[in-house]
């Protein structure tokens, strides 16, 4: 029986696409407002982006930088406490980014994106075009860059890899922007030339280290493996995301060679993968006891 395909580690600019898609946007509209995430947040599309200052009136939280200021630019900084109201203080709102996609579906009108004035956008004539700014000063009347034309190719492209992991194949389009080139949709195993996979299946990991074991004629391969339990070769797997199929395949080695005890003095010394050690730990408690 086929092992089953472990869940998707996302990009940030991922994370930020399925927390829209789960809000509601689709198509274009989706992509539209990944780009002004990627726009608000210099590109990092984190949901711990938090600007306080009193000069342009903001306090803006998150990825598409909601601010919860009332005053005008230069005065003291007050909450707006139907913002409060609505959508909880902002400590509500910050890091998670799925409260904050579900917060812009409201404040953007949902796919209508007829709220882009938030954004200091105009709403697009049509669902294709591409919203143009409405300013190019900020509140203290600073020239700025309100424009989304820069961020739209890779929100393109990750619009799409999200849509198409829910079934949904048809291409984002908007006049004049090509997605970015270099990335795949993801395909419906769980794996991505663009980006990194979790490896979730212990009986997949095993086997790949089992034929490694074999390539290198090591003697007794599938009992060394199989005596490290399944968490630990999952914990392995997992592991190879954060640091590198190479030091991976360097710890798989070693600990082919050398038998389990190794594993636990690499990963000790090296500071490879705390999560390994104490998958390593646990399963020999669980063993004594």
């Amino acid at each position: 029986m086929p092992a089953t395909p472990g869940p998707i580690n996302l990009t940030p600019i991922q994370s930020a696409a399925e927390a829209l898609y789960n809000a509601g946007f689709r198509g274009n509209a989706l992509a539209v407002m990944l780009a002004v995430a990627g726009r608000e947040t210099g590109g990092s599309y984190s949901a711990n982006s938090l600007n306080i200052n009193q000069a342009t009136g903001d306090y803006s939280v998150g990825a598409w930088q909601i601010n919860y200021d009332k005053n005008s630019a230069g005065q003291p900084i007050q909450l707006d406490a139907s913002r409060v109201t609505q959508f909880g203080p902002p400590s509500t709102l910050l890091g998670n980014l799925q409260a904050q996609a579900n917060a812009v579906y409201k404040l953007v009108g949902g796919n209508s994106l007829s709220g882009l004035s938030n954004w200091a956008l105009q709403t697009p004539s049509s669902s294709s075009a591409v919203p143009q700014p409405t300013t190019t000063t900020d509140a203290a009347g600073s020239t700025v860059n309100y424009s989304i034309t820069k961020w739209l190719p890779e929100a393109m492209t990750a619009a799409d890899q999200i849509l198409a992991q829910h079934g949904i194949n048809t291409p984002t389009s908007l006049t004049g922007v090509e997605p970015a080139s270099g990335s795949s949709p993801l395909s419906s195993s769980g794996s991505d030339t663009g980006a990194t996979t979790t490896a979730t299946s212990a009986t997949g990991a095993m086997a790949v280290l089992i034929a490694y074991g074999n390539a290198l004629k090591i003697p007794s391969t599938g009992n060394i493996v199989k005596s490290l339990g399944a968490d630990v070769v999952r914990a392995l797997a997992v592991r190879a995301v954060t640091v590198g199929v190479g030091a991976v395949i360097f710890v798989f080695g070693m600990t082919l060679a050398f038998g389990p005890p190794i594993l636990q003095l690499i990963m000790d010394t090296t500071g490879l993968g705390k999560l390994v050690g104490v998958a390593t730990r646990n399963a020999s408690a669980e063993k004594e006891a």
